[in-house]
């Protein structure tokens, strides 16, 4: 690696929701490269819950068995982190040694996994999902993909009106 985030076993957590197509995707390349003994991951409850009594804000909940850092939800996860998140977002990607978030952005986590930590997957050392001859045409289809796929599954799952669902 070329950053203060360097591979390293056991350094790294990855949190998740099952209902995120963003974050099941950082799950399938930890599958994909083997790394399921390198990277640990908390997958959150799946139904979300109020995370505060000081506004109406409603996230994701981890389990009472796993909490990260003693987190009850996502968001306290975020506000022990960071002082300036306002999105409560999975996946996450914490650097357990560093005490910080690495990154929320699954296009940024895969490309980590799928690239950087080759030095400590047990599968598929070789495959690269984010070949250079190819990153423009990726780079491409994931410009309609997120916003009419991913984010659609976001906009229809989290409407309150029949017409924001359509």
């Amino acid at each position: 690696g070329s950053t203060e985030f360097e591979p390293e076993e056991n350094r790294y957590h990855l949190i998740v929701s099952l209902a995120c197509p963003w974050a099941s995707r950082c799950l399938a390349v930890r599958k994909i490269k083997g790394l399921d003994d390198v990277i640990s991951v908390t997958v959150v409850e799946p139904v979300m819950v109020k995370t505060s009594d000081k506004d109406n804000h409603h996230g994701w909940a981890f389990s009472d068995e796993d909490q990260p850092k003693g987190a009850k939800t996502v968001r306290a996860f975020y506000e022990m982190h960071s002082d300036h998140v306002s999105k409560f977002t999975v996946p996450i990607l914490y650097d357990n040694k560093l005490g910080k978030i690495v990154s929320n952005e699954s296009s940024e986590i895969i490309r980590m996994l799928g690239q950087e930590f080759n030095e400590l997957a047990t599968k598929n050392k070789d495959l690269d999902l984010y070949p250079e001859a190819s990153r423009e045409e990726i780079d491409s289809v994931n410009e309609w993909v997120y916003p009419q796929i991913n984010n659609g599954v976001y906009r229809s799952g989290f409407a309150q009106k029949q017409g924001a669902y359509e």
